[in-house]
């Protein structure tokens, strides 16, 4: 242990008795948990020191990050703490009492596996394909390899490439089929985007909108659904999930369309009407002339 440490541990012993009135004493296995941990050197009151009972949710990565500043800087630029606010924290990953460093097997963190108790479908993807049986083999950080740990960004295929590029030569097949897929991808973007922008346009001119967005609601699942199977790396899968988004983005498309030509129709048919009643009016006030005309 380094001076710095020890002063701040001897200071941090010398303030506990007015910031740690209200702590608890812990169960006697979360004890032995926490004594085998890394941060029993620590002690309690480093990170209970200004709530001695418990730490709320949202201040657990500030807590933290006292100690772990380059990890916490990363979190805050990541998905997980989109907007400031704490859609999972440090606990959620590494545990509470008990964290070990992540390379042992019985860490909650080990090979980020745990990324799978909020991700389920991914990992079970993952896990079908050639990529689970390699990082099985090779006892590599399975979501981490490719999204990194704690600055996990929206998962584009463009944001992993940098990972792809460390075991895939640029110009393997492995790397190949990963630029076929974003092209798969970006296409399906460009036309979700241009339904999106139709469907809008027929809510703001009055045409039947709702079945369009329901349609485009479903393209959009749908290709979640393809973004899912793209863990496992099933060329067939994955081109049969992106197929069936493109025809729902499409379908919305030809929803609106149909909307158009049916209010086209109805203005045409409205259109007749008034022409024939006006030419029915014309017609009756040429009559009335003519009676007029006759009975002087």
């Amino acid at each position: 242990m380094n001076r710095v440490s020890f002063l701040w541990i001897a200071f941090v012993l010398v303030s506990l008795p007015a910031n740690l009135k209200g702590l608890e004493p812990l169960p006697s296995d979360v004890t032995a948990r926490f004594e085998a941990g890394v941060h029993w050197v620590v002690g309690c009151e480093s990170c209970h020191w200004e709530e001695p009972d418990r730490t709320p949710r949202k201040r657990i990565p500030s807590v933290c990050g006292d100690c772990h500043p380059g990890p916490h800087d990363d979190y805050e630029t990541s998905v997980h703490w989109s907007g400031g606010e704490a859609h999972a924290v440090c606990t959620d990953c590494h545990g509470i009492h008990g964290i070990l460093p992540v390379a042992n097997p019985e860490s909650k963190a080990y090979r980020s596996l745990v990324c799978g108790k909020c991700h389920p479908g991914p990992m079970e993807e993952l896990l079908e394909g050639p990529h689970g049986t390699a990082f099985e083999k090779t006892h590599a950080l399975v979501c981490s390899s490719c999204h990194s740990n704690h600055a996990v960004q929206h998962p584009t295929i463009a944001v992993v490439e940098a990972a792809c590029e460390s075991c895939h030569s640029r110009t393997g097949d492995a790397f190949a089929m990963g630029q076929q897929v974003e092209a798969q991808f970006t296409t399906f973007r460009q036309k979700a985007d241009d339904a999106g922008g139709a469907v809008l346009e027929a809510a703001e001119n009055g045409y039947e909108s709702k079945r369009a967005v329901q349609a485009l609601a479903s393209a959009k699942g749908q290709f979640t659904q393809a973004r899912l199977v793209w863990h496992s790396l099933n060329e067939d899968q994955i081109d049969l999930e992106i197929d069936k988004a493109s025809a729902l983005a499409d379908r919305s498309v030809a929803i609106v369309n149909e909307g158009k030509d049916i209010q086209k129709t109805r203005e045409g048919g409205i259109a007749v009407v008034w022409i024939v009643i006006l030419l029915a009016i014309i017609a009756l006030h040429l009559k009335r002339k003519s009676l007029e005309t006759e009975i002087e």
